[in-house]
């Protein structure tokens, strides 16, 4: 999954202290995971979004990502595309920030 990286935000013209550009990147992840997550929780059945939940608990997130990859084959789109919502978004409102 593509993540949002300070040089990502230069290139908004989004320029601010160290520690307020790290806040921005850590905010970005931290919104794309939950967006990612509520669209494929809504794609699974219950015994899967228990699975799921129980390899998010775990904490490996290269299991958690291999296991959505094979269970939801759309998963990289739905990634991109929730990512792509999300610069879009940070992109109209950079000048606010």
């Amino acid at each position: 999954m593509n993540l949002i990286t300070t040089a990502t935000l230069h290139d908004l013209g989004i320029h601010k202290s160290d520690d307020e550009e790290q806040v921005l990147v850590e905010h970005f992840e931290t919104t794309l995971n939950e967006r990612v997550g509520m669209t494929v929780i809504d794609l699974l059945d219950d015994d899967q979004a228990k699975h799921l939940m129980e390899l998010s608990k775990n904490g490996d997130q290269e299991e958690t990502t291999a296991w959505l990859q094979k269970n939801i084959p759309e998963f990289e789109q739905i990634a991109q595309d929730e990512y792509d919502i999300l610069l879009g978004e940070l992109a109209e409102s950079a000048d606010k920030i």
